[in-house]
């Protein structure tokens, strides 16, 4: 099966836009590279961070922005 790693984004980005911590988050975009794969997080005060996701499956590419962006 393969990931829709943007669709991943999407449907987390609902979800931890309902915590206390990052309700202010307003996009993740995911961005394949041709070395790397980043998801940017864009925030309300127009702040971007950018989690690397190369490698990751979809589970994981999860994991890591959940921890990341906390």
């Amino acid at each position: 099966m393969r990931e829709d790693k943007q669709a991943i984004c999407d449907t987390l980005l609902l979800a931890l836009k309902k915590t206390k911590d990052l309700y202010d988050l307003v996009e993740l975009n995911y961005i394949k590279g041709d070395g790397d794969d980043i998801v940017v997080a864009k925030f309300q005060n127009g702040h971007e961070k950018k989690v690397c996701v190369t490698m990751d499956s979809g589970i994981e590419m999860i994991l890591d922005i959940a921890i990341r962006l906390f």
